[in-house]
Formats: C-alpha cells, sequence, structure tokens
C-alpha cells in the first residue's frame, strides 16, 4: 500500500508550455512547489509565448507525442501508484486527451478513489467561441469529464459541458449547471468566472453586478464545521486584459485541497482566489510602472509590449502564495 505520511504529494500536470510568460504548465508548476507538492509537468504545447502576442514560434504536440510520453512513464513504473493528483489544462487534440483519459482511468484503478483525484480544467473556450476541435469537446463531456474529482470552467465551459445553450447569468443558472456538471461524476464543480452579456460582471443573490465577477462553487462531499457546500466568492474586476488566470487559479485550487482535504472547499476556493487578486493587484502595479517608463511603440511592437508588461508576476507574488491575504 502506498502512504503519503511525510512525502510531498506529486501532482502530474498535463497542460500548455511557452518558453517566455506564464500560461499552462508555467503557471502551475512553481504555485504547486510552494503549496508543497512535486509537479510533474508534461507539456501538450511548445510555444516561444503565448497567443496574445502578435506571434508566436513553435508546435502543438502531434497526436501520439502525449501517448509516447505516457508509455516512457509507465514503462520505468513512474505512472500508477506514483500521483496523487492529476492537473489538466489544455489539450488540443482528441488522441492527445484520449490518452490522459486512459491514464487517468489506469491512475485511479491502481489506487483507491480517496488517493487520487483529477483536477480537470476544461479548456474549451470563452466568449461564446470554442477554439478546441469538436471531437475534443466531444470527448470532454463524454470522457474526461466522468472521471475528474474536481472541475473548473469558466461560465462558457460550464454550458458547454452542461449541455445549456447559453452561459449563467445568476446564481440560480450557475448552480443549475453545476447539478448538470455533478450527474455526471465530479464531486466538486467551481465556475471560475461569470460573463453578464458579455460585460464582465456578475450577479449574486442579492442582485448587485457592478464591478464584480464572481466564482460559484458546489461540492458534494461532506464539509467540515458547517462549512457551506454551495458559495459565492466576489472579486473586483481588474481593467485590461491578463492571461493565464484560470491555469493559475486551477493549480493553486488543487495545492490547496491537497493541503486541507475535501471538507473546505469553500475555504480552498477563498485563498485561491485570494491569491489570484494579490497576483492581479501586483501584476496591474507592475505593468503600469512598466508602460510610464519605456518609450512608446508602433503596431505589433507595442501589443507585443503590453502583453509583455501583464505577466502574471508569480515569483514576487510567491509569499501570497504560501500565505494568502484575507479575502476581500
Amino acid at each position: 500500500t502506498t502512504t503519503y505520511e511525510g512525502v510531498p504529494p506529486r501532482v502530474l500536470t498535463v497542460q500548455s508550455h511557452v518558453v517566455a510568460g506564464r500560461v499552462g504548465n508555467r503557471c502551475a508548476e512553481l504555485p504547486l512547489n510552494l503549496l508543497g507538492c512535486e509537479a510533474d509537468a508534461l507539456h501538450t504545447v511548445h510555444f516561444s509565448n503565448h497567443l496574445g502576442f502578435p506571434s508566436h514560434a513553435g508546435r502543438r504536440c502531434a497526436d501520439n507525442e502525449v501517448s509516447d510520453l505516457l508509455t516512457g512513464l509507465r514503462s520505468n513504473g513512474l505512472l500508477a501508484g506514483r500521483y496523487r493528483a492529476l492537473l489538466t489544462g489544455y489539450i488540443g487534440t482528441r488522441a492527445s486527451l484520449e490518452a490522459v483519459v486512459s491514464c487517468a482511468r489506469e491512475m485511479r484503478d491502481n489506487k483507491s478513489r480517496g488517493d487520487f483525484d483529477w483536477y480537470l480544467d476544461p479548456v474549451l473556450g470563452d466568449h461564446g467561441r470554442v477554439y478546441v476541435p469538436d471531437d475534443v469537446a466531444e470527448c470532454m463531456r463524454r470522457e474526461a469529464v466522468p472521471l475528474a474529482s474536481v472541475v473548473t470552467p469558466n461560465g462558457f465551459e460550464a454550458s458547454v459541458l452542461a449541455g445549456m445553450a447559453m452561459p449563467p447569468s445568476n446564481e440560480g443558472e450557475a448552480f443549475a449547471c453545476a447539478d448538470a456538471i455533478h450527474a455526471m461524476g465530479p464531486h466538486t464543480v467551481v465556475i471560475t468566472s461569470l460573463p453578464n452579456n458579455g460585460g464582465g460582471h456578475a450577479q449574486g443573490s442579492n442582485g448587485e453586478s457592478a464591478g464584480y465577477v464572481c466564482l460559484y462553487g458546489s461540492t458534494t462531499m461532506p464539509q467540515d464545521d458547517g462549512l457551506p457546500q454551495r458559495f459565492c466568492i466576489r472579486s473586483p474586476i481588474r481593467e485590461g486584459y491578463y492571461t493565464g488566470t484560470g491555469d493559475l487559479f486551477a493549480a493553486l485550487l488543487c495545492g490547496h485541497t491537497l493541503q486541507m482535504g475535501y471538507g473546505r472547499v469553500s475555504q480552498a476556493c477563498e485563498r485561491a482566489a485570494a491569491t489570484l487578486q494579490e497576483v492581479l493587484r501586483v501584476t496591474e502595479a507592475v505593468s503600469t510602472s512598466l508602460r510610464n517608463n519605456e518609450p512608446k511603440r508602433d503596431g505589433d511592437a507595442e501589443k507585443a509590449a503590453e502583453a509583455r508588461r501583464r505577466e502574471l508576476q508569480l515569483v514576487r507574488c510567491r509569499s501570497a502564495i504560501v500565505d494568502p491575504p484575507p479575502p476581500l
């Protein structure tokens, strides 16, 4: 029997990778390490930078590459029985996703359900647009989600998974989405943001919406000390666009729930959301300072400079990852 007493939990994180910037695995590894987890990264994309820049170089993994890497781990006894959790983000081909599904099933079947959890960030799209092939979205719904323990979609992805025509726009619709996803298998669903008519605002139970974005969480797991199984966390909207926030939140939630267990899901989400807000606050301050002190460029050069200025400041915020500020 594998025991984790005194041994850091090990997480296999399967996501995109960029040389410069913070998205995918570049958002996941440092937070997981700081939260006491060993993180082994398997990359589904190898790009010079994220797609918010005017151009990029590199490639997506070939259909058989993810499967080959997992086979290499398996052949050396580095797969089944080794990982406490699987964390997944962007997976752009059906063949790659099917390889990860097979891997997750193998990990689960070689351990009791309580000893292995899949944290699935179903990177399918946003703002009304699916940006993975249809067969990936279908495989996500039919094969991946039923095996997952925790699912962290944005509002649009939640509607795709739940089979709803539109993203939820209020608390009732959000929890209806969560119920539909629970019915597919996951015990915990966290809808990380809810746009309202594309405006970037979210509506809670008291009807207030301006200036906030809401996270809605739902778990079927028993909660400690009277903590709620359903909850809403509101955070102020930051101006501008920051890439990698969903990847960061999923990694933080993974790290915190592995520390705290599933009896305090709302508190784990509060800690993850508080860290994310602090990272955005610091990133916003750094980007403003850089913008004020750098010469103005033209065209794509300025677009690239602005994308660079808005890269998430994880190293500067490492203390806020380990010890999050009080929730807003």
